[in-house]
Parts: C-alpha cells; structure tokens; sequence
C-alpha cells in the first residue's frame, strides 16, 4: 500500500517537523504542542502515527544525551500512571474526539499553569507523579497533547534535567500511544513509512537545537516552558471552540 502523501506534504512537514524538534530538544517541550495543528493542516494522514512513530528518533537521541540526568526514582512511577492513562483511554478514545474534550482540557491546563505561575508547584511525590502520568497519558491519546502536565511537574529542575526526564517520559508513553493505535487499527505499514520519512527532520531540529539550549540554561527554562504550557492550553481551548461552532454551523 501506497502512503498517500505528495512531494508538498513531504517538505511542508519537514519545516514543521524542524521547528518543533529543535523547541523540543532545546526545552524537553513543545515539538506536539507546535505540530500537531501545523501537521493536521499539512496533512491529516501525518497525524498522530507518522509523527509519533518519526519522534521516537528525537526522544532516543536526548535520552542518550541526558542519560547521567534521568532520575529513575521518578521515572517508574509515571510510567505506571501512564501505563494507566493509556488503558483508561484505550475503550473511550472513540467517544472522546469532540471539541468539548479539548475545551475541558484547555481549561484545566490553563489552571495549573496560572497556580504554577503564582508560585505554587507540584511535589515529587509518589501518588502527584502517578496522577501526572495517568493524566499525561489519557490526555496524549485522546487530545494528542500530554506534555504539559509531566512538564509541570519538573518544572522546579534544571535544564538539562527536565530535558532527560522529559524525553526518557516522551520515549515511553509513545510506545504505549503506538501500541493503543496499532491495537485500534490506526497503525500500520503506510504510516510507518510516512514516519521514516520524517526522521530527517528531527534530527535536523535536534542539530539546531544546542545555541538554544545553552541559553535557556542560563536561568530561563522554567519561563519557557510554562509560557509554552500556557499557549497550548489556548490553542485547545481555542481549536475546541472552533470545532464546536463548526458543528452548529
């Protein structure tokens, strides 16, 4: 079978992927916050298989990188959560695709990036990090964005900490969302190769993402990242919206 994927997709998908990588591997966040949208209007057939599937390449790389990072302490327990998030969306992700969903979403997140900007944040402890995978992971396969809430949760380390932490997270919970989607008959040969044909762009975000890293450790990761955090919730709330009042058009 054929991926059904034109030489425009291809290149549009490539500028796409550039940006998100090098925002990821510069911050541990940002690549499906910037690219699902982009990816959607590129072309539906890239999103979600392709795109998880190519971004396995990133993840591998900066868990590599940041290996003397990773705190497995941590690590563990969210994936347990996560492990749970993902069977708990597993029967509902049918019925859980209307834009009520994401406005909910939205608004959820935008409440906990408001209390973290006011100073409060979440402690390392064994049940906040099991929530956070749970939650990471329901709203990663029903909504296609997870991130925020595990970056959230690391937002208090350094740099090169919430970068390990977050990719070696980002490199798990894909392997379970791949697993849901393959079970569900939304992942095969055509959106593997679509996927290989993506990788190059993700390592090339990877190559241009060290200026930016550098400078962010110098004290402004945390910003970013909530600032990153607080535009996604808009952007779901926002793509809920729109989508609600297309269906009463």
């Amino acid at each position: 079978m054929e991926i059904p994927l034109t030489m425009t997709a291809l290149a549009a998908g490539w500028a796409v992927v550039v940006f998100g990588a090098a925002m990821q591997a510069a911050t541990g966040l940002g690549a499906g916050l910037i690219m699902v949208p982009l990816m959607l209007m590129v072309d539906p057939v890239l999103v979600p298989g392709p795109l998880m599937l190519s971004a396995l390449s990133l993840n591998s790389l900066m868990v590599y990188r940041g290996r003397d990072y990773v705190d497995l302490r941590a690590f563990w327990p969210i994936v347990v959560g996560m492990i749970g998030g993902g069977l708990l969306a597993w029967p509902l992700v049918a019925y859980l695709r209307g834009p009520e969903t994401q406005v909910v979403f939205g608004m959820m997140l935008l409440v906990a990036v408001a209390v973290s900007l006011g100073g409060w944040s979440p402690q390392m402890t064994g049940r906040n990090m099991i929530v956070a995978g749970v939650v990471s992971a329901f709203m990663g396969t029903t909504a296609a964005i997870g991130g925020p809430i595990l970056a959230l949760l690391f937002q208090r380390r350094s740099g090169p900490e919430m970068r390990a932490a977050l990719a070696a997270l980002y490199l798990a919970g894909t392997l379970i969302i791949l697993a849901i989607l393959y079970q569900g008959g939304r992942l095969g040969w055509p959106e593997l190769q679509a996927g290989g044909l993506l990788i190059p762009g993700w390592l090339a975000g990877y190559w241009l993402a060290g200026p930016m890293a550098k400078r962010l450790d110098a004290g402004y990761t945390r910003i970013v990242v909530l600032t990153i955090a607080g535009v996604s919730a808009v952007l779901l709330v926002a793509r809920g919206v729109r989508a609600f009042w297309g269906v009463l058009g």
